[in-house]
């Protein structure tokens, strides 16, 4: 289910895992990193290597602020760190952080915990978040998170302020950027603050004593990075040479791997819905759209088609902490549901073909054109059930499956009636690209959507916070201005009884990494 339209902006944190044998030396090793194709450099055992080693792009950047391999993301992720990050309940812990106040939600007063080491020398101070965030602001990686500041400027060795756009109270969420040390970038891999910093030259990442975060004696002192290629993942992990990667259950890799494993998987802020064309004659009005909602099964979805998601009632996320599940009641699946709001339409069927018309559009059968992205397997499935669900109410939908550009131009042309759709939304789940902005190729947005939006990130009081979440679920189920269909789960896997403790999260598929157990030694037969 991964990166469909570009309405993703493409962040799961992968990392798959390979190592070199336990006989190798060192040279040997290296070799094997640097593409050797030779037999002796992949030998394994169920018993693995005693190497913890992760994948690593070696040709891409690992440039945390640019970097588009999610490889070198993962690595990205255990090197830096953000002023918060946000845990498995998608809520914001600080990191960096000692504290972080504001009164208005647009003016945020922040100091760094002091004391803070970095890898190149010295510690952190404000003056180098400040340099982050002016790099990271015209990335491609964060431009787009980090369009809400208006300003940002020291105010000390440790203190800086943010002067934001619009009033968000979730704005902690988004502060997950990497933080370096400014100018560090200059000589190459930039100085972070995290549990490892990089030895790329010697194909590995080597533990930080002085680690703010602690957790020394659970860390192994060294992660070997491996440029292998993809086709070897399978059977690294097989023989033990892989011990932990990120789980892509629509890869090849994911099925020819079958058993001594473990899954742990994490919720994300990844949304599948369909976006409907409001210019459209068929779906044109917010009773027909909400018709559709109503005949799609959204359990069925995640339980027989997806591999790993949650079903999405409404807009917002269950996963959120101030999601109520009350909200769902009279807004779920039910064909009379539909069949009751045709009704109200005027749909009828009357040359008995199992198909309806509108009788003032003449009498030919309402047909919806339905693009889907080609190179998914289980979104192909998902969007073929979902024409089968319509067909069982009375609608003809004929499913295109597009590449992406042919895809793309269908969205840009408006040459569609409902089209399949894939978002990584930021952290402090801001709709207003998806309902009111760039990403909205049905123009369904309205003035009242963006005001909605808007007043749920200025909720600061969890009980005003809750009201303006339903109020902007009820909105959208109204008039049909999307059609949530799943939030998709991350997840990673693991040798059976090789890593305890782990807790991945949105932030980085190492999250929590002082607070594993790690035991390569350990017999996985």
């Amino acid at each position: 289910m991964k990166a469909a339209i570009r309405l993703i902006s493409i962040l799961l944190c992968l990392a798959l895992l390979s190592a070199c044998a336990a006989e190798e030396s060192d040279d040997e090793s290296q070799a094997g990193m640097n593409g050797a194709d030779s037999s002796s450099a992949r030998e394994g055992s169920p018993m693995g290597d005693d190497k913890f080693t992760i994948l690593w792009d070696k040709e891409e950047s690992a440039y945390p602020f640019n970097c588009d391999s999610q490889n070198n993301q993962a690595i990205c992720s255990i090197v830096f760190e953000g002023l918060y990050r946000n845990n498995s309940e998608l809520e914001a812990e600080p990191v960096l952080c000692e504290s972080c106040e504001t009164e208005d939600g647009i003016v945020y007063k922040i100091r760094i915990k002091p004391g803070i080491a970095l890898h190149g020398g010295g510690t952190l101070c404000a003056e180098d978040v400040v340099y982050s965030y002016e790099l990271a602001q015209r990335s491609g990686n964060y431009a787009v998170r980090l369009e809400c500041i208006n300003s940002i400027y020291s105010e000390g060795e440790l203190d800086l302020t943010i002067v934001l756009n619009k009033a968000n109270y979730r704005f902690e969420n988004l502060l997950d950027v990497p933080v370096i040390k400014r100018g560090s970038e200059d000589s190459g891999m930039p100085s972070g603050t995290g549990p490892y910093y990089p030895e790329l030259s010697q194909s590995r990442l080597t533990a930080f004593d002085s680690y703010h975060g602690g957790g020394q004696g659970n860390r192994p002192e060294y992660i070997y990075l491996s440029d292998a290629s993809q086709a070897d993942v399978a059977s690294d992990f097989t023989s033990g040479l892989l011990d932990y990667f990120c789980w892509d259950p629509d890869s090849a890799t994911a099925k020819t791997i079958h058993n001594n494993f473990e899954l742990k998987y994490y919720n994300s802020t990844c949304l599948h819905y369909l976006i409907l064309n409001c210019y459209s004659s068929g779906v044109g009005t917010g009773e027909f759209r909400r018709a559709i909602s109503h005949a799609i099964d959204k359990d069925y979805l995640t339980h027989n088609i997806y591999s790993a998601a949650t079903p999405a009632k409404l807009l917002l996320s269950p996963a959120l902490p101030y999601y109520d599940a009350g909200w769902e009641e009279d807004k779920g699946y039910s064909n009379s549901a539909t069949s009751d709001i045709f009704v109200e339409l005027g749909l009828i069927d009357s040359d008995d073909s199992g198909y309806l018309e509108f009788p003032h559009y003449g009498s030919d059968d309402l047909s919806l054109s339905f693009i889907v992205n080609s190179g998914s397997a289980e979104k192909e499935q998902a969007a073929e059930y979902i024409v089968g669900a319509l067909r069982d109410v009375g609608i003809k939908a004929h499913l295109r499956v597009l590449d992406w550009k042919d895809y793309l131009d269908a969205l840009v042309t408006g040459s569609f009636d409902i089209a399949y759709a894939e978002v990584m939304l930021q952290p402090d789940f801001d709709f207003s690209r998806v309902l009111c902005g760039k990403l909205d190729y049905g123009n369904c947005g309205t003035d009242e959507a963006q005001s909605l939006i808007n007043r749920l990130l200025a909720a600061r009081e969890d009980d005003a916070r809750a009201e303006a979440a339903k109020n902007l679920c009820d909105y959208v189920y109204q008039y049909g201005l999307v059609i949530p269909l799943a939030y998709e789960k991350g997840a990673v896997i693991a040798q059976q009884g090789v890593i305890e403790g782990l807790s991945p999260s949105v932030t980085g598929v190492f999250s929590g990494l002082g607070n594993w157990t790690i035991d390569l030694d350990r017999d996985r037969t």
